[in-house]
């Protein structure tokens, strides 16, 4: 059942190659939220 799931990103990012609306300003939050640090807010 999971086997056509590696395939679904490629496909996925050649429809969408460039980043969409403002997902570039999410890394960080990303980032901080993977370290483990929830009180931190970016309000962008």
């Amino acid at each position: 059942m999971c086997w056509p799931l590696p395939g679904w990103p490629l496909t996925f990012n050649g429809e969408v190659p460039e980043p969409y609306m403002d997902e570039i300003f999410h890394v960080p939050q990303a980032q901080r939220y993977c370290r483990g640090d929830f009180a931190h807010w970016d309000p962008k």
